[in-house]
């Protein structure tokens, strides 16, 4: 897969993501609308296939790290302890095809 189509999956879940935030703000509701979140989740699964991602880092990127948002307050660290840069979807891409360790 390539950076670009990787990219093109990321914002659609992210899209999609952001639509159910503002619908629940709307609604002023005590939960969160998850209208989309079957197809978000399904897309990031088959993502994660795709890739190779045995270890969910873009299941973490996405919904721990908010979209890379707080990717800098929780991190992720080789084991040699050095920081690795992930707070784009470029930089996720990378990990996964070039960066990661078995």
């Amino acid at each position: 897969m390539t950076l670009k189509e990787f990219e093109d999956y990321i914002e659609t879940i992210h899209r999609y993501n952001a639509r159910d935030a503002m619908i629940s703000s709307l609604l002023e509701t005590e939960g969160f609308i998850t209208y989309t979140s079957k197809l978000s989740l399904a897309v990031a699964s088959l993502l994660s296939t795709v890739m190779n991602d045995r270890d969910d880092w873009i299941g973490y990127w996405l919904w721990e790290c908010n979209f890379g948002v707080d990717y800098e307050k929780l991190g992720g660290y080789t084991p040699e302890g050095k920081k690795i840069p992930m707070t784009t979807v470029a930089e996720l891409y990378n990990w996964l095809t070039v960066g990661q360790f078995s």
